[in-house]
């Protein structure tokens, strides 16, 4: 095999007819092993929640509901079989029988809504007119936690957002439907006015928004840990646009690269148990690994005899980054992380001149790989 290393590159005075590159996010599903696997566990769950709620006299009430029951917990998409859970990762909803031992229990608290911080700031103008308009600029949490226990009420799962301190950030009354029709606010004493009146379905309206998200991402981590997960890989691969030279050999490894992702699109399950480096995928790659590799070395030996190259600096790191790409998904990941740090320490001494290409994707796509490849060692094969 050629060796050669990108970050070895002279500088050197670029060719008039040099490309520059571009990026772009290919993307395709694939199926994660799952980060804390349990050995026979039990997918089928009932769904339980409490939800505290404050009413116009500042009473806290409790209710307990559970699902199907409560149009909240239809916002929720928690448990709807097209759109929850059972979509993402296999977990099935069975009824709501609070004695029944033989499923796992998700039990989620959901906390009064507390507005941290309420400002007004300057929110455009009137239509055809200069005059600012105001609106309240809202940090906003919902106190949550969820835990999942198991038939023998033991907890293996939480997740709250005293944890994860999680805040976001609302509008009024641009994030509120009913007051979509005024024309704006232009004094702090209209926009509190307005405020006031429609307070409480505002803030009904923001909570419900916030807890739906948070679910999602929730069970989004609880797939991530428990289950196999269907997930987008996202690939940074870079190409050439102009085309001043003759770059044949470049869109045609750019062409391969892409029907690959796409097929494994279509194959997912071609990311766990068959992996992409156990199978027919492994030597693909590395044919296209060769290919850039070809070209890459002889771009190089143009730099070191100082004749014309067809593409700059930037560009011999863009396609370096396929060739380590390539590389991974034929299964040579020490390889790929052995290069990927030699590159890293360069960049420290030498901060300007490897600025143009990153490989923080591809990093934390391997740091995830590996994770879950040590918690899954029967389902994966390094070789």
């Amino acid at each position: 095999m050629k060796t050669f290393c990108i970050f070895l590159l002279v500088a050197f005075s670029i060719n008039s007819l040099s490309q520059k590159h571009k990026d772009k996010t290919v993307e395709f599903k694939h199926i994660k092993a799952p980060l804390t696997p349990i050995e026979n566990m039990n997918f089928h769950y009932n769904f339980l929640v409490e939800e505290e709620n404050q009413d116009v006299t500042g009473k806290k009430t409790t209710l307990g509901v559970r699902s199907g029951t409560n149009a909240y917990d239809l916002r929720s998409n928690f448990y709807n079989s097209t759109e929850g859970l059972t979509k993402i990762n296999g977990f099935t909803v069975v009824d709501y029988k609070p004695n029944d031992f033989e499923v796992n229990h998700l039990r989620l608290n959901v906390g009064i809504i507390d507005v941290v911080s309420k400002d007004a700031v300057p929110n455009g103008t009137l239509p055809n007119s200069v005059t600012t308009i105001l609106c309240y600029q809202m940090k906003i949490t919902v106190p949550m936690v969820l835990t999942f226990v198991d038939q023998h009420n033991q907890e293996f799962y939480t997740r709250s957002t005293t944890t994860d301190k999680t805040t976001y950030t609302y509008k009024f009354p641009e994030d509120y439907k009913p007051t979509g029709g005024a024309k704006g606010y232009v004094t702090t004493t209209e926009l509190e006015s307005a405020y006031q009146t429609h307070r409480i379905n505002f803030l009904i309206e923001v909570r419900n928004q916030i807890v739906k998200k948070w679910i999602y991402e929730t069970k989004m981590d609880i797939s991530s840990h428990f289950a196999k997960q269907i997930t987008d890989a996202r690939v940074d691969v870079s190409y050439v646009k102009d085309k001043k030279n003759d770059i044949s050999d470049i869109e045609k490894l750019v062409v391969e690269m892409d029907t690959l992702f796409a097929q494994l699109d279509r194959q997912p399950s071609s990311g766990i148990g068959a992996n992409w480096h156990t199978n027919a995928y492994k030597e693909k790659f590395q044919l296209i690994a060769a290919g850039w590799e070809t070209i890459l070395y002889s771009e190089n030996e143009k730099i070191t005899n100082k004749t014309a190259t067809r593409f700059d600096v930037d560009t011999h790191e863009g396609f370096y980054r396929n060739f380590l790409w390539c590389k991974f998904f034929a299964g040579e990941i020490n390889f790929v992380l052995e290069k990927i740090m030699a590159i890293e320490d360069q960049r420290k001494i030498n901060p300007g001149k490897y600025y143009a290409v990153k490989f923080d994707n591809m990093l934390a796509f391997i740091a995830d790989y590996q994770k879950r490849y040590f918690a899954n060692k029967a389902t994966y094969s390094w070789e």
